[in-house]
């Protein structure tokens, strides 16, 4: 704090203090009420201008007098006119460079695109892009050397006859498309929009059509390509902690508010950029109260940006209330970001959710690389820019004191590759409604099919949890058994055995994620319930060992995306030494482990020396 709103506080808390003191002495009611009031009006009016004139965090002096000085009417329609010049000259620019590149898209098409028009978008986009650069001696931004030749040669690949459904054709056109793409796209930045216009087009389109499937409207929205689900979710955290910033929020005064199913990278977000993270508890099959929403958002006040909720979820596969929290979020003034990044590409074509239609929504995240069969990594985040907490405006970088320039970026990468968001806009258009409606239909049918299995044929040994709306089955070692704690993640690795590959989640549970490639086995569901029978008799048989205490059942839920053995602590030992043990030098011991394994991973060659848990 500077030296002047140091004096000006303590100043406020002289005034209070004598104001305070002459109300209570005075000799009549009426005076002592209305001195109190001219001093507390006072003190209030005075706190006001002091928190105008006080440095936000990591904000310049020059900054600083700019927001102050921008409350003046005068200076702020100056301002905004000169901004919003500039701005339209950008949208002309744009617009220029993009017009080239011929038709856009916006939205699904009905069918999908054949190879031949997928490659003619390949060969257009490369030739158009080699000609804005041909001949031009570039400063940096290209590194390689031209290879006219190359650049220029029309390499289409010649069509066969496509034959199949829907989505088999695609996926054929995919398979000759896509190489091809990479190999066109390999050196393209949309840093450099100037030389690479085209990074910005492809981007433009791929969120668009994302939006599209949930409702947007091309001209309100905004938003990037991402890497998967988890840059997505941290960079909606980043966007609302800025727009908390820019109310005047410090550091790691920002709130987020989820129920407890929300992603890991949420959490993950917290600590890189110092947001609390605050969780509601959710029961055992995923469902988060609404009343306790209501009361942390309440508790937290003016500090929380945004809540955060799942279609579907990833533990338990349950959906969250999605309009009922975006109208608590909207009453609240704050943003409702919606994780749709398992869902997406299923949850919009089977159950036609329209959620950024939703009052209070603002922005949403969908992985193009799972339900939306393009290639690793790719996801979206949209964002609305018709809302005061337009996170996608409050994600750019601007520094403009930088000695080689003024420097900005949109979001947290400089230059990054065109390469997964060109081969996404073109699984997008190959697939189509068509092709999406099938696959979405195949997991549908195959969920409804597993859980009618489970119910039917292992009633009193198998406990579905939750209702499998979209595409996860949530289930557990139903305890009427009276198996011992790790019963279910012993039936994980007893189905090891017979080819299913199971996900372990917290709590003694599991849950089946049906993708694509596990509907297309149309004996699927036989081949898992004779796996099941088998493997929940030699669990049972199991379970007599550990009760004698000759074996141990598995511990808690493995390491996600992985198949290593990471227990929890256990709290229930009957020494106070042991508890004592589990309950501070467990947890400490269980991030050492989890960090040794992907050291481990980097190079694998190097014996790693344990590292000091208390570092």
């Amino acid at each position: 704090m500077s030296t002047v709103s140091k004096l000006m506080s303590s100043g406020f808390e002289s005034l209070l203090t004598f104001g305070t003191i002459r109300a209570l002495t005075s000799t009549t009611p009426q005076t002592a009420a209305l001195t109190a009031a001219a001093s507390t009006i006072t003190h209030l009016a005075l706190r006001t201008f002091s928190n105008s004139v006080t440095p936000r965090h990591q904000e310049t002096f020059s900054e600083m007098i700019g927001r102050w000085t921008y409350r003046v009417p005068q200076v702020k329609e100056a301002v905004q006119k000169q901004v919003e010049g500039e701005y339209r000259k950008f949208l002309s620019e744009a617009k220029d460079l993009w017009s080239a590149f011929g038709k856009m898209h916006t939205a699904l098409p009905e069918k999908g695109l054949s190879k031949q028009q997928l490659n003619e978008i390949v060969s257009r986009y490369s030739q158009v892009t080699n000609d804005h650069i041909k001949d031009k001696n570039i400063s940096g931004a290209i590194y390689v050397p031209q290879d006219t030749a190359q650049e220029q040669a029309d390499d289409t690949q010649s069509l066969t006859l496509e034959k199949g459904s829907p989505l088999e054709i695609a996926l054929g056109n995919l398979n000759a498309v896509l190489p091809r793409a990479a190999e066109k796209a390999a050196h393209w930045n949309p840093l450099h929009k100037n030389e690479f216009p085209v990074g910005n087009l492809i981007e433009y389109q791929v969120v668009r059509i994302v939006a599209d499937m949930f409702g947007g409207k091309a001209n309100e929205v905004a938003g990037f390509v991402t890497s998967g689900g988890t840059e997505s979710l941290m960079q909606a955290v980043y966007g609302y902690r800025q727009w908390g910033r820019s109310k005047g929020h410090g550091p790691t005064e920002s709130v987020v508010i989820a129920p407890d199913t929300i992603h890991a990278s949420i959490d993950k977000a917290g600590l890189k950029y110092d947001v609390k993270v605050v969780k509601v508890p959710a029961d055992e099959n995923g469902n988060v109260s609404l009343i306790e929403i209501k009361k942390a958002v309440k508790k937290y006040g003016s500090k929380v940006v945004a809540l955060f909720g799942s279609a579907p979820n990833y533990p338990t596969g349950a959906v969250d209330p999605i309009k009922e929290m975006a109208l608590i979020a909207d009453e609240a003034g704050i943003g409702f970001h919606v994780d749709c990044c398992l869902g997406a590409f299923v949850i919009d074509q089977e159950l036609d959710v329209k959620y950024l239609t939703y009052k209070g929504v603002t922005s949403l995240s969908a992985d193009t690389h799972k339900n939306g069969l393009t290639a690793k990594g790719s996801s979206v985040l949209v964002g609305k820019t018709t809302v005061e907490q337009d996170i996608i405006y409050h994600s750019g970088f601007s520094i403009p004191e930088w000695r080689g320039g003024v420097y900005g970026t949109p979001r947290d990468p400089g230059s990054q590759s065109c390469v997964p968001a060109f081969q996404t806009l073109l699984t997008l258009l190959a697939l189509g409604k068509q092709g999406y409606k099938e696959n979405a239909t195949n997991i549908r049918t195959t969920v409804k099919a597993i859980k009618t299995m489970l119910e039917q044929h292992f009633p009193s040994d198998i406990q579905v949890l939750g209702d499998a709306r979209v595409n996860v089955i949530p289930f557990k070692i139903a305890e009427s058994l009276n198996l011992e704690k790790g019963a279910t993640y012993a039936l994980i690795d007893e189905l090891k055995k017979h080819n299913f590959n199971i996900k372990a989640i917290k709590g003694d549970a599991a849950h089946i994620c049906v993708t694509g490639r596990f509907a297309q086995d149309v004996d699927v569901v036989r081949k898992l319930q004779q796996a099941l029978k088998t493997s929940i008799d030699s669990v049972k048989e199991l379970n007599n060992e550990v009760q004698a205490g000759k074996k141990d059942f598995p511990g808690d839920a493995r390491l996600y995306c992985t198949v290593c053995d990471i227990t929890e602590p256990n709290l229930t030992s009957s020494t106070w030494g042991k508890y004592f043990e589990n309950r501070f030098l467990g947890p400490m011991a269980l991030k050492a482990t989890v960090l040794h394994y992907f050291k481990a991973l980097q190079n694998p060659f190097v014996e790693v020396p344990t590292t000091d848990l208390t570092s």
